[in-house]
């Protein structure tokens, strides 16, 4: 009877012993994967004699700019050439691929474009530490990232010592607040992983007034509205446009509605602008953009280019 009521006792820290090694074994093969990812070195890297990027005056410029994706055998972009003025807006239109988020990549330093093709500031952007040209580049993605932390904390993820009503303001700017009033713990509803609590439409707004909170002097919408309604749009640019007054705004989209205020818009196709112009301009010239607007706006487009 002693004998069995031992080896009863036995098998349970047995067991657990077991368990150990089977997560240390599994502990180590994560560590293993960790070190890896850690050790590789990001094809980025500052310039020896990279200076930082002044907070002011901050214009951006494009001098026959062509890019190629690393092994690609096409070009993605082909001698694109723009200048705009601190506080003007941007408008980038086209079919998907035809490159207007390498655009935005380029500017970003995701990928280096070729040198003396991108300034900002009057400075070559190569030349520019990373550091300090992302601090004064706000970028909103379509299918933007939300960790798994409260509501609260993805807005004020540039700024984490921001006050509640900070937040909030940026909240009622990106027309997500009423939504976010009706969970029960307001801002302070935890997210699921990327953001599942939310809906897609939800998740791009909550993105959207996080780009307004870093405040930037460089804001990069990629086709950041492309989830919402048009009603809503329309009170997010309208928005956009009063607290972003002076400042340089750069917005990519599919939907007309969303550029056709800007002070310049490109028509991309196939990595080769086709089309430039303000939205009446490009109108009269009857031309490719005129045609999808006429496709979005149901013959208004071309109620307008017949005047």
């Amino acid at each position: 009877v002693e004998l069995t009521l031992y080896m009863k006792m036995i098998v349970n820290p047995l067991q657990q012993l077991g368990n150990v090694f089977n997560i240390i074994q599994r502990s180590r093969a994560s560590l293993d994967r960790m070190d890896q990812l850690l050790s590789i070195q990001s094809d980025i890297q500052d310039e020896e004699q990279a200076t930082d990027l002044p907070p002011d005056a901050l214009d951006i410029e494009i001098r026959d700019l062509s890019f190629t994706y690393p092994e690609a055998n096409r070009m993605a972009l082909q001698q694109i050439s723009l200048r705009l003025a601190p506080g003007q807006t941007l408008g980038i239109v086209g079919k998907t691929g035809s490159g207007k988020s390498t655009l935005a990549k380029l500017l970003l330093r995701v990928y280096n474009p070729p040198r003396n093709t991108i300034f900002i500031g009057g400075k070559d952007i190569i030349d520019l530490k990373l550091g300090s040209l992302r601090t004064q580049l706000s970028y909103v993605p379509q299918d933007g990232f939300l960790f798994s932390t409260t509501i609260g904390d993805n807005i004020a993820f540039s700024n984490r010592k921001a006050q509640l009503n900070q937040v909030e303001q940026a909240a009622r700017q990106a027309e997500v607040y009423d939504h976010i009033a009706l969970f029960p713990k307001g801002f302070g509803t935890k997210l699921g992983e990327r953001g599942l609590t939310l809906s897609g439409g939800q998740r791009q707004r909550t993105s959207i007034a996080r780009g307004f909170m870093k405040d930037a002097p460089i804001l990069i919408l990629d086709d950041s509205v492309s989830a919402v309604d048009s009603i809503t749009e329309s009170r997010i640019l309208s928005n956009l446009r009063r607290i972003r007054a002076g400042q340089t705004t750069v917005i990519i989209a599919h939907r007309i509605s969303a550029v056709k205020h800007a002070d310049l818009i490109l028509v991309l196709d196939n990595g080769v602008i086709v089309e430039r112009g303000t939205h009446q301009e490009l109108l009269t010239q009857g031309g490719e953009y005129a045609t999808l607007c006429m496709i979005q706006e149901g013959g208004e487009a071309d109620d307008q280019t017949a005047e």
